[in-house]
């Protein structure tokens, strides 16, 4: 049985969770919105609804790997460059299919820059973005504190 004020910090608990949980979710939709737009206006490729936009490294002509997808790199701000080791021969090509599927590789370049910035740019701006970076770390504290309430309320009936 729990107490009536460790029930309403609990409710309360979830009710800001779903809400962080429901802003986190439209916050990628804004951000695919976000790079259609981008991959349009700087690469010139009108893209369908979905585009596939994947990264890939490449050695040479070898290909060493795939990271996530462009959206989580933009929401987490990790720049593809900063997921693999600095090498200066490892190279990642961002793939663009295009409304017609055609397929293009762009490489890192100045464009790649521009587009990278202004996603990030947008997102930045988004009142989505800044609620879920604001709430972020006040979700995660009040997390550990009613973990702790938990554990205390589970253990108390079994103390000797």
């Amino acid at each position: 049985m729990v107490t009536k004020n460790f029930r309403q910090k609990l409710d309360n608990f979830y009710k800001r969770l779903e809400k962080y949980s429901h802003d986190s979710v439209e916050l990628g939709s804004e951000v695919r919105k976000i790079v259609i737009e981008e991959t349009e206006r700087v690469f010139v490729k009108k893209v369908s609804q979905i585009p596939n936009l994947g990264i890939s490294y490449t050695k040479g002509y070898s290909r060493i790997g795939t990271n996530r997808d462009l959206i989580e790199c933009i929401v987490s701000e990790t720049h593809p460059r900063k997921t693999e080791p600095e090498a200066s021969d490892i190279e990642f090509t961002l793939t663009i299919t295009s409304i017609d599927n055609q397929t293009t590789p762009i490489h890192e370049s100045k464009e790649f820059d521009e587009f990278w910035q202004s996603c990030l740019r947008r997102m930045k701006e988004s009142k989505i973005y800044r609620f879920v970076t604001e709430e972020n770390p006040k979700i995660l504290e009040d997390a550990k504190s009613v973990r702790e309430e938990i554990v205390k309320a589970i253990g108390e009936p079994w103390k000797i």
